[in-house]
């Protein structure tokens, strides 16, 4: 698409697949760096977005349960790499991504299942 096009888009790039990483094992999340970056690097982005959303549209942004710890999760990333346990970054994408998933689908009025 060009940057200056009108055209509307979903919002969710295209090829976007939320199962495919959490059928990893932690191990190749823990070795793996190309995997572990591009997933630590959606949260950036994720964490950035809630933070946006929060100072544009509060009410909104309050419909996301853990918004402040995923802006925290977004500053440590960010912040301070060297802090970033991998089993605490795995288990935030086994425990809390489907969440936050299932949080956003609603907010855009998409039926669960439908990503």
């Amino acid at each position: 698409m060009n940057p200056g096009s009108s055209r509307k888009t979903s919002g969710r790039p295209s090829g976007w697949s939320f199962s495919s990483p959490l059928a990893e094992p932690i191990h190749d999340y823990s070795e793996n760096a190309l995997l572990r970056s591009g997933i630590e690097r959606q949260f950036e982005i994720i964490g950035e977005a809630i933070n946006r959303l929060t100072k544009l549209d509060a009410a909104t942004a309050s419909q996301i349960s853990q918004r402040r710890r995923i802006i925290d999760f977004r500053n440590i990333l960010i912040h301070g790499y060297d802090l970033v346990d991998v089993n605490v970054a795995w288990d935030v994408v086994q425990n809390n991504l489907p969440t936050l998933l299932r949080e956003v689908e609603t907010l855009l009025g998409e039926p669960e299942g439908q990503t």
